[in-house]
């Protein structure tokens, strides 16, 4: 290795108009049957794989056209290429700056050569398609045409009975996910769920069903009306059962959650159902007010109903849990003689409207993509079903996302056109049948770490039986923040085993140093996202040394102050920026910038055209997120939204909760709380060259901001531009103590910043210190 590394100093001395590091070097020269490259973020990956390309070429291992470079968009692909070629032209002219015998190396193997390919994995399969089809200008489908012919193949799949029915039941019964009661911490906490994901016309006192019926209190309870509903059910909820009520022990009334009136001569006048929020141990939920009380009175209730009538009867939440529930309400309703009249699909769609509550079909649309574009099997996700929160929901929706996927596949055939799921699947196809359909040995793929099963798939394609391919992935586990987009860590952090074709063939290089950052913001953004301990470890090495006040927290209290402090971040960043140059700005946050509270994109568009003369912007926006901040740097970055959910819905780290049918078709996920937050912090910290600052609300204080000032006390972490940091709280750990004023008592005291989890107060800061 050392001896091929000074042979080819001189090549790499010039591959690139900054010679390559050592740790660049060693890693363009591996070649193992699979090399990762696990490469800091500002560490120069992609001048390694020029390096690499060029080196390839170089030394005879491969021809320009047997070598692909695989990128994620095509700006990317775009640049890749061009670099590659001008960098090629260059080396290889006779002004080269290489020495004589290794111009002459390129300059022969060049020789009527094509030139290197780069394409994004899609490019890749069009391309695919085409020489098997040997068609010269695929059908590509635009987003709206996709869109639509989805809406076609859903219509298509309603004409069928059984369809319909299972999708009007997932639609009124099952489209709202039911979480783990443990998720709560209160009453209270509970009812703000049901507001924030229930998008209905009204939220007072409950919940809507499509049944006309007062509003029901819980998710459950509107899934066993909205079912006896679809069923064709008449019921009444919560009428008074004085019958019931005297067997009680002190009860002033009895209101049962569901009763239905029977018809004809019967002993008693209806049929009493209660559903009692318990588990498989009889125990209610500790967010109720009074659990051990609840459950309790459930059990004397169970126990009256049973004397009273054997008609009468319970369900409770474990069978809710375990997927019987309507099981056990279809067999006490034949029981009691209560008929199904399953209504008509329009009359469910109709009511469904009038509530509010139209076809909701993101989640649906979603699976479908990852169904086709990763070749998922009914037999795989069958099984996944069984680890799901609610199984007899997953194994619903898996009932419509199935044939949904497959009657795409068949109007795509159809009409001669492909959109982009199909060009991953088909592409894949194709190298199936026939391995040799790809001239490439060499592939180079850039981002690994946002890999999607479908796409590995085409990797694995596209070296099979070619003992001489290699796989070169370059990326970093760090910025893994593309799972949403079905992106699968897994193949990066279990890299070998994923793509070695013989054991033990791979091989794992590392670039340690940055060139953007500096040593202050690499570490604390090291630290930070290695609290995962699933993480790839690593020590990062900044090129600039400067590790003092490089990330500064500032606070606010009033909304009104946002601008504010942006404006004066602003000034301050301009005061110490050479006055013959403009600092390029980025502010960033979590969501678009009409949904960070304090501002507003006309605010921020307001800023710039004050600014624009004395700053200069990434991409020609001064505001972006941080997800599609990926990839960008700046001289200055300033992050807005380091708020708790306590302040706003939208805060960071995020606290709005995904579906759990979204992990169904999606790669699965580790179990480190908020992994993927956590490295969408680091990335957003991680474009920074100079300084970081957090803006964030004082009373309700980001718990990831609270944990850099927890964590960092060793300066380069600063608060409202001062090194005096906040004293940790000695009670819980995890907040600080900040000043407070109290304007009744006209006092200032002092409280933790973690007032939810926490809530200790002292009239001296001294207190805090013991």
């Amino acid at each position: 290795m050392l001896h091929e590394l000074a042979h080819w100093r001189p090549l790499f001395d010039h591959c690139e108009e900054r010679p390559l590091t050592d740790e660049q070097a060693i890693a363009a020269i591996t070649l193992e049957e699979n090399t990762l490259l696990v490469a800091a973020a500002g560490s120069g990956k992609t001048s390694t794989i020029v390096g690499k390309v060029i080196y390839l070429i170089a030394k005879g291992i491969a021809r320009p056209d047997e070598i692909l470079c695989l990128t994620f968009n095509r700006n990317a692909a775009a640049e890749l290429r061009t670099r590659i070629r001008q960098r090629l032209t260059l080396l290889s002219a006779p002004e080269s700056p290489l020495p004589t015998n290794f111009r002459n190396l390129l300059v022969r193997q060049l020789a009527g050569a094509s030139d290197v390919t780069a394409k994004t994995f899609h490019a890749l399969g069009v391309w695919l398609v085409q020489s098997r089809e040997g068609s010269k200008h695929p059908n590509i489908s635009t987003d709206a045409e996709s869109s639509e012919r989805l809406q076609r193949a859903i219509r298509n799949c309603l004409k069928n009975p059984d369809f319909s029915a299972r999708w009007w039941l997932f639609q009124s019964v099952y489209r709202t996910p039911d979480p783990e009661p443990s998720r709560f911490a209160s009453q209270e906490d509970y009812d703000a769920y049901l507001q924030k994901i229930l998008r209905q016309k009204s939220q007072a006192e409950g919940v809507i069903t499509l049944a006309d019926i007062a509003p029901v209190k819980s998710l459950e309870e509107l899934r066993i009306a909205n079912w006896l509903y679809v069923m064709g059910v008449d019921f009444e909820y919560e009428t008074p059962f004085e019958e019931g009520r005297k067997r009680l022990t002190n009860a002033a009334r009895w209101l049962v959650d569901f009763s239905y009136r029977l018809r004809g001569p019967h002993a008693i006048e209806r049929v009493v159902h209660e559903h009692f929020a318990l588990d498989a141990d009889g125990k209610a939920p500790t967010f109720f007010k009074d659990p051990k009380g609840y459950a309790a009175s459930a059990k004397q209730k169970a126990v009256a109903l049973r004397a009273l009538d054997s008609r009468h009867f319970w369900t409770t939440s474990a069978q809710f849990r375990r997927g019987t529930l309507f099981d056990h309400l279809t067999a006490h309703l034949a029981q009691a003689g209560i008929p199904l009249r399953p209504r008509s699909a329009d009359q469910i769609e109709a009511r469904l409207t009038e509530i509010g509550q139209h076809a909701d079909d993101e989640v649906i649309v979603k699976a479908v993509s990852n169904v086709r574009a990763n070749g998922l099997k009914s037999t795989d996700l069958s099984k996944r079903c069984k680890s799901q929160p609610d199984p007899a929901r997953a194994q619903l929706f898996l009932s419509l996302v199935l044939p949904i996927a497959e009657e795409m596949n068949r109007l795509i055939s159809e009409e001669g056109r492909m959109d982009y799921d199909e060009m991953i699947r088909r592409g894949n196809e194709y190298l199936e049948q026939d391995p040799s359909l790809s001239p490439f040995r060499i592939l180079l793929v850039d981002e690994f770490q946002d890999t999607a099963p479908g796409r590995g798939r085409m990797l694995r394609n596209l070296v099979a039986g070619k003992e001489a391919a290699r796989i070169f992935g370059v990326g970093d586990d760090w910025q893994a923040i593309n799972r949403f987009a079905g992106a699968d860590l897994e193949l990066f952090l279990q890299f070998g085993p994923s793509f070695n074709r013989r054991p033990g063939a791979d091989a794992r290089c590392d670039l340690s140093q940055t060139f953007r950052t500096n040593q202050g913001i690499a570490d604390i953004s090291s630290r930070f996202v290695l609290k995962n301990k699933e993480q790839l470890s690593k020590r990062v090495e900044a090129a600039d040394k400067t590790n003092l006040r490089v990330i500064d927290v500032r606070t606010y209290y009033k909304a009104s102050d946002v601008m504010e402090l942006i404006t004066s971040t602003l000034e301050t960043w301009l005061t110490v920026f050479p006055t013959n140059a403009k600092p390029t700005v980025m502010i960033l946050g979590r969501y678009s910038a009409d949904l960070i509270s304090g501002i507003s994109k006309a605010q921020i568009d307001a800023l710039w055209n004050d600014y624009q003369s004395r700053i200069s912007v990434v991409n020609n926006s001064l505001y972006t997120t941080m997800h599609r901040s990926k990839g960008l740097q700046a001289d200055h970055v300033l992050i807005l939204g380091m708020y708790n959910v306590y302040h706003d819905f939208f805060c960071f780290p995020s606290e709005i909760e995904e579906d759990p049918l979204n992990d169904l078709t999606r790669p699965q996920s580790r179990d480190f709380r908020d992994a993927e937050e956590r490295r969408l912090f680091y990335v957003a910290m991680t474009r920074a060259k100079s300084s970081v600052t957090l803006l964030s609300h004082e009373g309700h204080m980001s718990r990831y901001v609270q944990e850099l000032i927890r964590e960092n006390r060793e300066g380069s972490v600063i608060y409202n531009g001062s090194p005096d940091l906040p004293p940790c709280c000695p009670s819980c750990t995890i907040g600080v103590v900040l000043k407070r004023f109290n304007a009744q008592k006209k006092k200032t005291f002092y409280a933790c910043s973690n007032r939810h989890g926490c809530g200790r107060m002292w009239a001296q800061i001294s207190q805090t210190r013991h």
